[in-house]
C-alpha cells in the first residue's frame, strides 16, 4: 500500500511507497513533470504579485495540463496584507473548481468565520481538504458539516500542539497526512498517527487510501 502525502512543496522523486500531490503556486511559473500529480492555486500570501486577470490567466493555464487534479493551496490569512484581495482570488478559485468539478486544497489562518461563510454563500459541495489543519474541536464540528477533510502534517509529532487533540477527533474517513514543507519523514507522521487513533498503520493506510480515491475518483485512483 502507498502512503499518500496530499500536500508538498518538496520536489523529491516519488519512492515506490510514496504518493505525493505537488502543490504549485501560480507565481513560481513552474514547468511541470509529466510523472507527477499537482495541485495549483493562487496562494493567500502572494495575491498582490499580478494584475488580477493576468494573475488569473496564468492560473487557468495550467489546467490545461490533465495531471493538475486539483485547486489549492488557497484560502485567507489573516497575518498578511490585502485580505480583500484574498476574498476575491479565493471566492474566483472556487467558483473556478465548482466549474470544473475538482477539489480544492485550503489554507486558512485566523480565517475559520471567513471561509466558512463563504463555502456556506457558495453552498459549495465539492471535497475540500484543509491542509495543515488548525482549527479548534467547535470549528472541526462546524466543517465536518461540508464535504471536508483535514489534513495533518509534522504538528502530529508535536506533544504540545494541539493538532494531537484535534486529529483524535477527526473520522477516519475525513482524514489526510502530509509534509508540506517540512523534512519530517511521512512515515514518522503515519506511525505517530496510527498510534494517536488507536489503530495500526495498514488500517490507517486503508482509510487514506480510500479518502483519495472517493475524492479523486474520476481523475487519479489509486
Amino acid at each position: 500500500m502507498k502512503f499518500i502525502d496530499i500536500h508538498t512543496h518538496k520536489r523529491i522523486r516519488d519512492k515506490v511507497e510514496v504518493f505525493s500531490l505537488n502543490n504549485v503556486l501560480v507565481n513560481e511559473n513552474e514547468v511541470l513533470s509529466k510523472d507527477k500529480y499537482y495541485s495549483v492555486g493562487i496562494h493567500p500570501w502572494y495575491v498582490a504579485e499580478y494584475k488580477f486577470d493576468e494573475y488569473i490567466d496564468l492560473f487557468k493555464s495550467y489546467f490545461e495540463n490533465k495531471n493538475v487534479i486539483a485547486v489549492g493551496e488557497i484560502g485567507l490569512d489573516k497575518f498578511k496584507e490585502n485580505f480583500d484581495l484574498q476574498i476575491k482570488y479565493f471566492e474566483y478559485q472556487l467558483k473556478f473548481a465548482e466549474e470544473n468539478q475538482l477539489p480544492v486544497i485550503i489554507h486558512c489562518v485566523k480565517s475559520f468565520e471567513e471561509i466558512i461563510k463563504i463555502l456556506s454563500e457558495f453552498n459549495f459541495k465539492n471535497p475540500i481538504i484543509f491542509h495543515r489543519y488548525g482549527g479548534n474541536s467547535q470549528i472541526t464540528t462546524r466543517l465536518l458539516n461540508f464535504n471536508s477533510y483535514f489534513s495533518f502534517g509534522d504538528s502530529a509529532l508535536n506533544e504540545k500542539s494541539s493538532s494531537q487533540r484535534i486529529l483524535k477527533q477527526i473520522p477516519l474517513d475525513r482524514l489526510f497526512l502530509e509534509t508540506d514543507d517540512s523534512n519530517i519523514n511521512l512515515k514518522e507522521i503515519y506511525s505517530k498517527t496510527a498510534q494517536l487513533k488507536e489503530i495500526t498503520l495498514d488500517n490507517l493506510l486503508t482509510a487514506i487510501i480510500e479518502n483519495y480515491n472517493k475524492i479523486f475518483k474520476n481523475i487519479s485512483n489509486l
